[in-house]
């Protein structure tokens, strides 16, 4: 079974209001945040797939899609999916069809969007959910909280290129948080820019 063939039909009969791109299929809420469901195929054998739920906010400076505030989907026989035939298929979007669902439902929420990032950000230290955390404060303008966390990040020394630059871009939020119309501008620019750099 391919790829292509698995996606269309996650597209097809589980989330028709999401558009297919070549590895998954996505959605935008808000003008902001895309919400996705990836096939990702295995080392293993051609026909057994990994299915993510992620989501990312194009509000903020992007390169690529990450998986950090997303999961693997679990299905009966745990994280990998073997499928073979037209009936496996069937039994695997019966299996999804709920699971899908309900994740695209709370991913539109923009609270449990926050507080999915916060949880991330605090409990695994990723720099890649702050950002997220930061820039999704920064689009509901929820400024004493979005200080908190650029107060946190500033006060870290990291040695790694791309942890400096993750850093910069939360700390660059500080210079933008006292003018409405700069700031704005700045987080629309993002969205245009992910948006060109995805293909979304």
């Amino acid at each position: 079974m391919s790829r292509k063939k698995i996606i269309n039909q996650i597209w097809a009969q589980i989330l028709p209001d999401y558009q297919v791109k070549k590895t998954g299929v996505y959605k935008v809420v808000d003008d902001h945040a895309m919400l996705g469901v990836e096939v990702e195929t295995s080392d293993f054998t051609p026909s057994t797939f990994y299915i993510w739920s992620y989501w990312i906010p194009l509000c903020a400076p992007l390169k690529s899609v990450y998986f950090n505030l997303g999961f693997r989907v679990r299905g009966p026989d745990g994280e990998r999916w073997a499928i073979k035939s037209p009936d496996e298929l069937a039994r695997a979007l019966g299996h999804l069809r709920p699971l899908l669902i309900q994740q695209s439902i709370l991913l539109q929420n923009q609270d449990y969007r926050i507080e999915s990032a916060e949880k991330q950000a605090v409990e695994y230290d990723c720099l890649h959910a702050y950002q997220t955390w930061a820039y999704t404060l920064a689009w509901y303008r929820r400024m004493p909280d979005l200080r908190r966390v650029i107060s946190a990040i500033g006060q870290r020394v990291y040695v790694k290129p791309w942890q400096n630059e993750i850093a910069s871009n939360i700390v660059a939020i500080d210079s933008l948080t006292h003018d409405a119309a700069e700031l704005e501008a700045a987080l629309l620019k993002n969205v245009s820019d992910s948006r060109q750099v995805l293909a979304v």
